[in-house]
């Protein structure tokens, strides 16, 4: 992957909005901080770090990426950080904190089988993540044990509010930031988009903080290495085709924010340093540190030119009409003359040449080249129905492939949708 730093300082400056992050399902009254949080602001269009190359290869630029969470075990413990949800009914005790001088005293509501990152007997960070649905209020606890309950330290945050911490204060993560937000939740997965900053660790980090976070955790003075509170974005256009639903969902993550971009910056996702731990530490492997798809995508999302489509929607049905705006975005310094781009649709037997654009592609720029109208065709067309003899009822796919060659580029993506035959739903 690679990955550029951003400028903190210049965090506000004017970004395209910002959706809100899902709500947890077991707490959907309670937002997860305010749409205009930090942690859901786009950093597209911040300024570049002057010394940006320097701290990716302090990170390291080549190691893999540790899985933070994920199904399954992981030496007998469950993989992630868990979030336990409680209402006002759940007692609250009182918490003897390691770091109490930078701790909120609580009382904490901490429910006997409150769920610990790597299960009750984990000797790791044994983080603690709990929220009460009914005032939307965060209490995260680092290295929580209980007979009596006692920690490392603890942070309270309201989800309404954009305060932050005392400047110097930890909380449960070494930045002084909360965990929660930057966490990658299956709903998130399963909507198809995630709409905020992502958490991730370094094993090596500079005594220093740049905002949002409040705390440093190293005696490391090198300014080669990443300040805790760092924001890192991924530079990206990338072949896509064969992707699982997972792999999509940071594909159209990437896709989205990378036309929301534009400035002659470049990069699009989004991260935030939050703790020191393995480096990089994300969820992109598995507990095997094997790659799975969305690895892939963000593996080969390095190419300076890529070629995007508005997503379609998962299913479609005989007679829709779809209209997707198509755009190239290049973050390459140089002019591309001769470029031709193509899209084919592919529908059970059938193939067809669809649309065509060719031109020139300006240094540093994102520019929409024309938009694709799709009938969608009738799957119960003896045609299309070759392939699934037998069981006339199922859906078949429509794929749209763009291919984009000339002036030494060899740039592909590719879209699909289900077409699903009989008339809406309702």
């Amino acid at each position: 992957m690679r990955l550029v730093a951003v400028s903190i300082a210049a965090l506000f400056i004017a970004v395209p909005a910002a959706a809100a992050p899902l709500p947890l399902p077991a707490a959907p009254s309670c937002p997860l901080f305010p749409e205009t949080n930090v942690w859901n602001k786009p950093v597209g269009r911040l300024p570049l770090r002057s010394n940006s190359k320097k701290i990716i290869r302090s990170i390291g630029a080549r190691l893999p990426v540790h899985a933070d969470f994920g199904s399954g075990l992981w030496d007998g413990g469950p993989i992630g950080i868990p979030i336990t949800v409680v209402d006002s009914s759940q007692a609250a005790s009182p918490v003897n904190f390691q770091y109490d001088d930078e701790s909120d005293p609580g009382p904490y509501p901490i429910p006997d089988n409150v769920a610990i990152e790597g299960g009750a007997g984990s000797d790791g960070d044994r983080h603690a993540i709990i929220v009460d649905s009914d005032s939307c209020t965060l209490f995260e606890l680092f290295a929580l044990r209980k007979s009596p309950w006692r920690a490392g330290s603890g942070a309270i945050w309201d989800l309404a509010s954009n305060a932050l911490r005392p400047a110097g204060w930890t909380s449960a993560d070494a930045a002084g930031l909360p965990i929660l937000p930057g966490l990658v939740r299956y709903e998130e997965v399963a909507a198809g988009h995630i709409n905020h900053a992502i958490r991730f660790t370094v094993s090596r980090s500079r005594r220093h903080y740049v905002y949002p976070a409040r705390h440093f955790a190293s005696d490391l003075s090198s300014k080669s290495l990443p300040p805790m509170g760092l924001r890192l974005r991924l530079r990206a256009g990338y072949p896509v085709a064969g992707f699982p639903y997972q792999a999509r969902v940071v594909r159209y993550h990437v896709e989205t924010l990378r036309r929301l971009k534009y400035q002659p910056t470049g990069g699009f996702a989004q991260f935030c340093l939050a703790d020191s731990g393995p480096a990089v530490s994300a969820s992109l492997l598995d507990h095997e540190r094997a790659p799975k798809p969305a690895f892939d995508a963000l593996r080969d999302a390095c190419r300076p030119v890529i070629v995007v489509a508005d997503r379609p929607p998962e299913h479609v049905h005989p007679g829709d009409h779809l209209s997707l705006d198509v755009h190239v975005v290049s973050d390459a310094r140089i002019l591309f003359r001769d470029i031709v781009l193509s899209a084919h649709l592919s529908f059970g037997t059938e193939s067809r040449h669809a649309w065509s654009w060719s031109g020139t592609l300006e240094p540093d720029t994102c520019v929409r080249v024309g938009r694709l109208e799709i009938d969608v065709p009738d799957p119960d067309h003896p045609v299309h129905r070759h392939h699934s003899a037998g069981d006339p009822d199922s859906p078949i796919a429509l794929v749209i492939d763009l291919h984009l060659v000339g002036g030494g580029l060899d740039v592909a993506n590719r879209y699909g949708t289900w077409v699903v035959a009989g008339p809406h739903e309702h």
